[in-house]
């Protein structure tokens, strides 16, 4: 009977480690995303300030981990992120005039 409380309660303790494990991975998973979307974004600010690129009303730039959508309007420039291994889109809208070169 003690052994077999004992085995039930390494098994669960076994189980509960595992899934701290897997929940962790997805964490760092997560913020390794972020950070990319955010490093895209910043790309996209570098054209358009640093080279002096205009905004188009709507385009899209593909890189190799993704696709970054944007549409600007009244000094508003709305970001979207589609990397290619996560179905969610990240979306960002930034203050941009185009007039303070």
């Amino acid at each position: 009977m003690t052994v077999l409380l004992f085995f039930t309660l390494f098994s669960f303790l076994l189980m509960v480690t595992i899934e701290n494990s897997k929940l962790s991975s997805q964490f760092s998973k997560y913020s390794r995303d972020y950070y990319l979307a955010h490093t895209m974004i910043h790309f996209l600010m570098i054209d358009l300030q640093q080279y002096k690129y205009k905004p188009k009303a709507k385009e899209e730039m593909n890189y190799s981990e993704g696709v970054l959508f944007y549409h600007y309007s009244n000094n508003q420039l709305e970001v979207e992120v589609k990397l290619f291994h996560l179905p969610k889109l990240y979306k960002k809208t930034i203050y941009y005039n185009q007039n303070n070169k």
